[in-house]
């Protein structure tokens, strides 16, 4: 029976607080250059606010993120819109059309990964 002062129950149990708590803080505020030191083949392991960082990239909702951001990519190159006039950031065009086949690749593997994952999940 709780006593007239406590807190009201929770409907789940508290989460338990991450000791890592400073490396995420850091994987926060400093993903930009972890994301460089990642792409630069530093071990995750290396450091607790790289491997946090690390995880987070690999999700599945990262990755369809970054999926539906190359296919957009894509698109932007094959319809030629007037690119220059636009206030968008720019990219460089010709280096999209040159890696087009493989950010395809990259974005269709995402994909049929999805709808393994969904015909995975019917059959059971």
């Amino acid at each position: 029976m709780a006593s007239m002062g406590s807190a009201p129950a929770r409907s789940s149990p508290p989460r338990p607080r991450s000791s890592s708590a400073p490396g995420w803080l850091r994987a926060l505020l400093f993903r930009g250059r972890l994301d460089a030191q990642l792409a630069a083949g530093l071990d995750p392991q290396s450091d607790p606010a790289l491997a946090l960082r690390a995880k987070r990239l690999i999700r599945a909702r990262n990755r369809r993120r970054l999926a539906r951001s190359v296919e957009h990519l894509i698109e932007e190159v094959d319809a030629d819109r007037n690119w220059w006039l636009s206030a968008a950031v720019p990219f460089l065009r010709d280096q999209v059309v040159e890696a087009r086949g493989t950010l395809m690749a990259l974005a269709r593997a995402r994909a049929s990964e999805n709808d393994g994952r969904r015909r995975t999940k019917s059959l059971q």
